[in-house]
């Protein structure tokens, strides 16, 4: 999937910052680089402690910056127990 991404960017972004990374969530590494944005699909639903995994985010993330998660199906109490630069949105 990163490989299609990678691939639409290039063809319709010729100028991009946009970086796309694969690691495991729950043991991010960032080097001293922090995204002002992630987006999440289709995967809080798979973190064995979402929670962790959001602190995660929250700590590689450069401050004032954004996260959004993309699910089909939320908990309703997933989606109220965060408020601020968490968007959580469900389709």
């Amino acid at each position: 999937m990163l490989q299609v991404a990678r691939k639409k960017l290039a063809l319709y972004c010729k100028k991009s910052k946009v970086r796309f990374l694969q690691q495991d969530v729950m043991h991010l590494t960032m080097d001293g680089v922090s995204p002002d944005a992630i987006f999440m699909a289709y995967g809080i639903r798979n973190m064995p402690d979402y929670e962790r995994c959001i602190e995660n985010l929250y700590r590689i993330l450069k401050p004032g910056g954004k996260i959004c998660f993309h699910e089909y199906a939320l908990n309703k109490s997933f989606v109220t127990s965060f408020t601020g630069n968490v968007w959580a949105l469900s389709s």
